[in-house]
């Protein structure tokens, strides 16, 4: 359905997005999904891939990303970040 997206470093766009917290504001912290050991594998390796392709760049501000991995009708894993 989707092309492959050619790997590509992502654009600069002359400023960098940064999330600044009100003073005295901390945040929150919660606990991350529980995947099996299989998932965690699959999970890095994608974010990984991701790196290496330049679709994604790590990130530097205080807040995490939920990763959940589906399951397709094919048996095959999807992630999901959000």
């Amino acid at each position: 359905m989707f092309a492959d997206i050619p790997p590509r470093h992502l654009p600069d766009r002359g400023f960098e997005h940064t999330i600044e917290l009100e003073p005295r504001v901390q945040t929150i912290i919660t606990t991350p999904y529980k995947h099996p050991k299989a998932y965690m594998d699959e999970i890095e390796h994608a974010i990984k891939e991701l790196l290496v392709l330049g679709h994604i760049r790590p990130s530097s501000n205080s807040f995490a990303a939920s990763v959940v991995l589906v399951k397709k009708k094919d048996g095959n894993l999807r992630i999901c970040i959000d």
